[in-house]
């Protein structure tokens, strides 16, 4: 219900404040064209007022006047939205630097396209995309135990398919001899010795609602 009532809040501020700029940008062109005769005489007779050093707005036109309302609208619109994004919560496998989140090859220029990737999700489950050319990923649950990270496909024939992973810190090092073969795909296929390491970007996109 809070939740309801802060969007209701939002979209009610975010229309007030456009309804004043539309009122901005309609009435100063107005007064402006009707007073600027006016002010052509008196500045003939009376020298000019001292510009308020204070106001940022001091000395602009109409039409930049009401850009600068609709830039600082615009920046209340973005600031709002950032506040409203999740955070995301760093969950750590067991006792190891490894994060749960999204893993990608560390060099490659196939690397973040087709290259391989590894989805490690906090309630113990994962799966691991060998190449984006295949059609199957392998799933199942993970551990990690004795500087290794090994992930079981739990949809493989008996014995189940294993992959495993020596962890170095926060990286991840397939392991081909421990690990169930892998077709070559060509250029950005999985490889024994191959470094995947954590991507926020890809984490956050894949793993919001469930590391919020």
């Amino acid at each position: 219900m809070k939740e309801v009532f802060k969007r209701k809040y939002r979209a009610l501020h975010g229309a007030a404040k456009m309804w004043r700029l539309l009122l901005v940008i309609m009435i100063i062109p107005a007064m402006a064209a009707g007073c600027g005769k006016q002010e052509n005489e008196e500045d003939k007779e009376s020298p000019a007022p001292q510009a308020d050093e204070d106001s940022e707005w001091m000395g602009l036109t109409p039409p930049e006047l009401a850009q600068e309302i609709l830039n600082e609208h615009n920046d209340t619109d973005m600031q709002e939205a950032q506040d409203g994004q999740k955070v995301l919560e760093k969950v750590y496998i067991g006792d190891t630097n490894v994060l749960c989140g999204v893993y990608i090859a560390e060099e490659g220029e196939y690397a973040r396209g087709i290259g391989p990737k590894l989805n490690l999700y906090p309630n113990g489950e994962g799966d691991f995309h060998v190449h984006s050319a295949s059609s199957y990923i392998a799933s199942g649950g993970y551990e990690a135990a004795d500087g290794k990270l090994i992930l079981t496909d739990e949809f493989s024939d008996e014995p189940q398919d294993i992959y495993t992973f020596e962890i170095a810190d926060n990286k991840l090092i397939f392991l081909a001899d421990e690990s169930a073969e892998v077709w070559d795909y060509g250029p950005g296929t999985v490889a024994d010795g191959m470094v995947l390491v954590y991507d926020e970007e890809l984490t956050e996109w894949y793993m919001a609602d469930d590391l919020d």
